[in-house]
């Protein structure tokens, strides 16, 4: 008696496998469906395409990455893009930037993993506090990290006074 029930619980361990087995692999009948894009949202990405670059923008508290098509890729045109504020696809989505507006880039320039980017004095409106100026510095540095690869090093300046001091909480 013993024999059959340790036969027959073998058995099933042999078997039970089977249908999970068969279901699995490459060559099935059905192809995978494309995602419905008819809402035209901007999603999470995993970095820019070609002729795409990411923007940083706040959900909340939170900074996520938003694409833009633009006609050069690279951090200067994706902080240019960043500085003309979220698009209105975007604020419907609930994205927001702390960057003032009217902020524009003085320059900006990658060399040897460095990135340095001078921004105009409208930057100095942002209102105050240590959080906000939290965000705006994530925003700027995961835009420019993000379009730049080399990039490992991000020097931000207001009219060239270094963000420590122009944008204190």
């Amino acid at each position: 008696m013993r024999k059959i029930v340790v036969a027959a619980i073998l058995a099933a361990c042999l078997v039970l496998p089977l249908p999970c087995l068969c279901g699995c692999g490459s060559g099935g009948a059905t192809q995978p469906t494309a995602p419905d894009n008819t809402g035209a949202q901007t999603t999470p990405s995993t970095g820019p395409g070609a002729g795409e670059v990411e923007v940083f923008l706040l959900e909340g508290e939170t900074v996520r990455p938003s694409k833009r098509s633009v006609a050069v890729p690279g951090a200067k045109s994706a902080l240019e893009e960043l500085l003309k504020g979220p698009t209105a696809g975007e604020l419907a989505q609930g994205l927001h930037t702390e960057i003032p507006t009217g902020t524009r880039l003085n320059s900006f320039e990658a060399a040897g993993g460095i990135a340095r980017a001078d921004l105009s004095s409208e930057m100095r409106n942002y209102g105050g506090g240590s959080a906000r100026v939290q965000a705006i510095m994530s925003q700027l540095q995961d835009t420019i990290m993000a379009n730049d690869d080399s990039v490992k090093t991000v020097v931000i300046t207001v009219d060239g006074v270094p963000s420590e001091e122009a944008l204190q909480p």
